[in-house]
């Protein structure tokens, strides 16, 4: 039997409301998620294509994960972190839990640079020697970082060389 909403104290209302709201948007995001399943990853310009339906604000860095199956299809896309304007602090500890908890074997990082400029800096590329080396402990390899603008340009760890120049290391 339901219990009319004016019995309910504001506070038990308030629960009650959050519950619905809480389920229905978890409802909206599963035919996202079922969606980005059927997106098989085959180039940079695909996982930017992608992680633009993550993005929350173009003003802010965010940093996105791509957490992919062995036939690189998307099992799980995360905003991992949303910064400032010009930073994201990103650790491998939050970027790798949704991985082990998708059951992904591979992922692609990525994240905008409101400013225009996708060049990495120092920084960029040593949180991608962290992810890698971290990646690599636990199993799970990381295919790229790619950094990119709110127009169509990006940059490609893996298309320069970065990526493969950390295998040996």
């Amino acid at each position: 039997m339901r219990t009319p909403l004016v019995e309910l104290t504001n506070k038990e209302a308030a629960l009650l409301l959050n519950a619905k709201v809480a389920h229905r948007i978890e409802k909206s995001r599963q035919p996202l998620q079922q969606c980005m399943a059927k997106i098989e990853i085959q180039s940079p310009a695909d996982a930017v294509a992608a992680a633009r339906s993550v993005l929350q604000d173009k003003h802010k860095e965010n940093f996105i994960g791509l957490y992919l199956n062995s036939r690189n299809r998307i099992r799980k896309t995360e905003l991992i972190s949303l910064g400032t304007v010009n930073a994201a602090l990103v650790h491998p500890r939050e970027t790798f839990r949704p991985a082990l908890m998708s059951r992904a074997v591979a992922l692609i990082v990525l994240h905008n640079h409101p400013s225009g400029e996708v060049e990495p800096s120092e920084e960029d590329k040593e949180m991608t020697r962290k992810l890698y080396q971290a990646g690599e402990v636990l199993g799970i390899k990381l295919l790229d970082h790619i950094i990119f603008d709110a127009s169509q340009t990006y940059y490609s760890f893996k298309q320069q060389g970065y990526m493969d120049a950390l295998e040996g290391c």
